[in-house]
């Protein structure tokens, strides 16, 4: 008996997925692609729009950059000139040491983001 039930329900889910999945085609819904990210030359005028925007980007792709770390490392990708240049020895320190033996300001800096955007 219970597993009759089960396998109602499952069936049930697995209609129902169907049903969204082809109401989605039908609607022609796909996934918002943000524009490109400028990358950060270390100008403090163009902070704020820099920071805002690598956070939706980062958030946009949570998925493929799932620690904390790797969203750093990400964020690495898009500075240049002086902002690079102040990042340099952190990202030395961190591939060097990795987190274990890394001093406490490279720890937060990698492992927050609020800690990294100040």
């Amino acid at each position: 008996m219970i597993i009759k039930q089960l396998r109602e329900i499952v069936d049930y889910i697995n209609n129902n997925i169907q049903v969204l999945d082809n109401k989605v085609n039908e609607i022609g819904i796909t996934k918002v692609k943000l524009l490109s990210i400028e990358r950060f030359d270390g100008t403090r005028l163009k902070l704020k729009e820099f920071l805002l925007q690598i956070k939706f980007k980062i958030i946009q792709e949570s998925l493929k950059i799932g620690t904390l770390m790797d969203q750093v490392m990400y964020t690495k990708l898009f500075l240049t000139g002086r902002a690079l240049k102040w990042f340099k020895p952190y990202l030395t320190e961190i591939q060097t040491n990795k987190l274990s033996m890394t001093n406490q300001e490279v720890r937060y800096i990698f492992l927050s983001w609020d800690k990294f955007i100040s």
